[in-house]
């Protein structure tokens, strides 16, 4: 589950899995506010399209769809969940997965945020 530039690592993930043919049941969710804007969308799908058991699904603003909503998808309890993007997006998203019976130790994830310490830096 990924929103704007936040898909970045997961094409890294999404790759591995074309390239290795994996026959594992995924699962991708992103948030954006536009399709124009959305990162790296063709290579996204080419990947997904690659993939033997795939679904993805995009949430666009723009398009009025609001925020990722989890309440409407069935997710696996017994899966791996990847999240990235900023702030906002983790905690709207991690607060939601209790909700959906998904275990804590199930869910890595990667901020995408500015270092306030390496701001406050001059040099």
């Amino acid at each position: 589950m990924t929103t704007g530039i936040g898909v970045t690592p997961m094409v890294g993930i999404l790759e591995y899995l074309a390239a290795t043919a994996s026959g594992r049941r995924t699962l991708v969710r992103h948030a954006d506010r536009s399709a124009a804007a959305h990162p790296l969308r063709d290579t996204v799908t080419d990947l997904v399209g690659a993939l033997r058991d795939s679904n993805p699904r995009t949430w666009y603003r723009a398009e009025g769809h609001g925020r990722m909503d989890l309440s409407e998808l069935e997710l696996p309890q017994h899966a791996d969940y990847y999240l990235c993007g900023g702030n906002g997006f983790l905690q709207a998203v991690r607060s939601q997965l209790p909700a959906a019976a998904i275990p804590g130790d199930s869910v890595r994830f990667e901020l995408f945020a500015p270092n306030d310490r390496l701001l406050s830096q001059s040099g």
